[in-house]
């Protein structure tokens, strides 16, 4: 008989996270990408036309890959349908989630969040 490997579950479902934060990553350069090829002049463009659209760019990549780990990262909470609260321990209701633009380091992040 062969000897059997002990996978964690834990193992699998942070290998699963991690593959699917890497596919949405993927995609939001993708569109990036996409973004950049319009802004490039065809033919064979010199460094100072590929190095203009890449640093007008930047902050939207940055950002745009922030964006996508925060929202694959905290998307239970993103879901929550009650919290209990801090000081009673009542159960309290979610409201209407609320949309927001955060200024970051990297670039401007969407972000929407219930209140309670």
């Amino acid at each position: 008989m062969g000897c059997a490997e002990i996978i964690a579950f834990d193992e699998v479902r942070a290998r699963k996270h991690w593959t699917t934060l890497r596919q949405r990553l993927h995609a939001r350069f993708d569109q990036w990408l996409d973004r950049l090829e319009a802004a490039l002049p065809a033919g064979e463009p010199t460094l100072g036309q590929v190095s203009e659209p890449l640093w007008a760019l930047r902050q939207e990549l940055t950002g745009g890959v922030a964006e996508t780990i925060v929202h694959h990262t905290h998307a239970e909470e993103q879901q929550r349908s009650s919290l209990p609260c801090p000081t009673c321990a009542r159960l309290l209701p979610a409201r209407a989630p609320v949309p927001r633009c955060v200024e970051t380091l990297v670039g401007a992040i969407e972000l929407e969040r219930p209140y309670f």
